[in-house]
């Protein structure tokens, strides 16, 4: 077994406001922190940030939501059951509705924290100080012309809106999928893919093969990035046709960001945006 393999991974999904909202914990979370879900659900997560870690998670939520990251990594202190507190790694992948995360101890020298560090788009860290008020630091920062770390960072954090502003966020949906199956089961449907996609309501994908709603010429592509997720603990990005009529052969391109946890695979999607002509 691998390091990757041994490090007890969790999700949680909170919702898209300030308050940072607990919607949902899967059951890894109580090995690690020893809170049951049932526990955590519905209370904001700054109950259980570090209070010299909260300045700067606060400014970091903000930018995920306000700037709708598709996948962002941040390590900060959340307070065990027993009062102590844990240092984790959080991969954040922005929902319209919610926040997905995929969630580790913190560990930077697992294999792990390595490859989501090196797979998300911006990997950030808190660094302690004297007064008690940890600094962010942007550790990597992928796919960006060269630049000076100080300059990503300020863009990085950079927040054009507000919390009481209405604005239209990109339409993206979740879906969460049995890791241990061959066929990728759908475990759980984002009640986001009906407005988003039309058709089938989210429950009727429950039970469903991932591989029932992909075109079959990117079967291929979608089975070897899941697998790369599964086994080198990447964070993936894949481009397929959703199925939404088989029988008429009518399907639309979309996007997926994947990652994976000790309980699920996570895909966060949204439809491919238009290509635009120079």
């Amino acid at each position: 077994m691998t390091d990757g393999q041994s490090s007890p991974s969790w999700i949680i999904i909170y919702d898209n406001t300030a308050h940072c909202i607990i919607r949902y914990t899967s059951d890894t979370i109580t090995e690690v922190l020893g809170w049951s879900p049932k526990e955590l659900i519905g209370k904001d997560v700054y109950q259980f940030v570090h209070r010299d870690d909260m300045r700067a998670i606060r400014v970091v939520h903000m930018s995920n939501v306000l700037n709708e990251k598709l996948s962002s990594m941040v390590s900060y202190r959340l307070k065990h059951k027993l009062g102590h507190f844990v240092r984790v790694a959080t991969a954040v992948h922005y929902a319209s509705e919610s926040l997905v995360t995929c969630n580790t101890i913190f560990n930077p020298d697992s294999l792990l924290y390595k490859q989501w560090a090196n797979s998300a788009d911006e990997c950030f860290i808190l660094e302690e100080a004297i007064d008690h008020d940890s600094k962010l630091a942007l550790l990597t920062m992928s796919g960006q012309p060269f630049a000076p770390m100080e300059e990503h960072l300020q863009r990085s954090l950079h927040v054009s809106k507000r919390w009481a502003d209405v604005h239209q966020a990109e339409p993206r949906f979740y879906v969460f999928l049995d890791r241990f199956s061959s066929v990728l089961t759908v475990t759980d449907m984002d009640p986001m893919v009906t407005p988003i996609l039309g058709g089938l309501p989210p429950t009727a994908y429950i039970n469903m093969s991932l591989f029932q709603v992909v075109h079959p010429r990117d079967r291929e592509v979608v089975e070897a990035q899941c697998t790369a997720v599964k086994s080198l603990f990447v964070i993936s990005r894949v481009r397929f046709d959703w199925m939404i009529d088989p029988e008429n052969d009518l399907h639309i391109p979309v996007e997926a960001v994947i990652n994976g946890t000790s309980d699920c695979l996570v895909m966060v999607v949204r439809l491919v945006p238009k290509p635009v002509q120079y």
